[in-house]
């Protein structure tokens, strides 16, 4: 019984290591990562080096990856619910960036 319990821990300790789990992209951030990949994708599409450069600075600066933000997205599958949340958060976000231009 004993020899059950712990091969059960480990199998869940195996489990729990072996899934990434250094993804801690919050939603907050997930959404100024989408707005900010939108606007470089736009300021620097003559310049793919530049805009690679930008894009790797920008997931360093949230402590996070390509990989990781796509997962994130990828996350939502088909839930529309989320979607639109997700939308209607970087709408805000970018009237925030508005805002703090102007003023």
């Amino acid at each position: 019984m004993k020899l059950r319990k712990r091969n059960s821990l480990l199998l869940l300790l195996l489990l729990l290591f072996s899934c990434d789990i250094t993804n801690n992209l919050t939603k907050e951030n997930a959404v100024k990562i989408y707005v900010h990949l939108q606007i470089y994708e736009e300021q620097y599409r003559h310049s793919p080096d530049s805009l690679k450069i930008v894009q790797k600075q920008l997931f360093e600066k949230y402590n996070t990856n390509k990989q990781d933000f796509e997962q994130y997205l990828s996350g939502f599958g088909e839930d529309e619910k989320k979607w639109n949340e997700f939308f209607d958060l970087s709408l805000k976000y970018i009237n925030e960036l508005k805002k703090k231009e102007f003023n």
